[in-house]
């Protein structure tokens, strides 16, 4: 009878110890899995850190791109601005030409005798019509633009070398 308690035992035992055997494996196999999930979870995490980097600098760019694009309109209208100071100017010296051409007239219908070619006229010269420009002001307003100019262009120069390289949106 003793044996056969012992063999009973032995059985027992050799039973506890497969299903013991059973459990640590399921646990080894919960373990590994619980480290694959995290595992998954840690890479998930750095993809969406990755991405919400991404975004951010693809957030910025596009501010510093309209910064760029605001600065060229800017640039337009200060070529534009420049343009007609330049009009101006050239008015100017126009102007000074007919000024001069008065003075002339002006001579020949006081004396009669005209400055240029020495001769006698009875009748009476019109003047040409002249417009008052302050050139030195003109003069100041083109440097002005033409600094204006130079620093958007230099801004924008500053900005495009800020632009970061990123993953286009449609590429995320």
């Amino acid at each position: 009878k003793i044996d056969g308690n012992i063999i009973q035992l032995n059985n027992n035992l050799k039973e506890n110890n497969d299903k013991f055997i059973d459990k640590s494996k399921e646990i080894n196999q919960l373990k590994a899995d619980k480290l694959a999930v995290q595992e998954s979870i840690y890479q998930e995490k750095n993809k969406e850190e990755s991405i919400k980097n991404k975004l951010d600098i693809i957030k910025e760019n596009e501010e510093i791109l309209e910064k760029i694009s605001e600065n060229k309109k800017l640039i337009e209208i200060k070529k534009e601005e420049k343009t007609k100071l330049a009009e101006k100017q050239r008015l100017y010296f126009e102007n000074q030409r007919l000024i001069q051409i008065n003075k002339f007239i002006d001579e020949l219908n006081k004396s009669g005798i005209c400055p240029v070619c020495k001769e006698k006229h009875q009748e009476k010269f019109s003047k040409y019509k002249t417009i008052e420009i302050d050139i030195d002001k003109v003069n100041r307003e083109i440097v002005q633009v033409s600094s204006d100019i130079e620093t958007l262009n230099s801004k924008n120069n500053l900005y495009k070398n800020s632009l970061k390289e990123a993953k286009d949106k449609s590429e995320l």
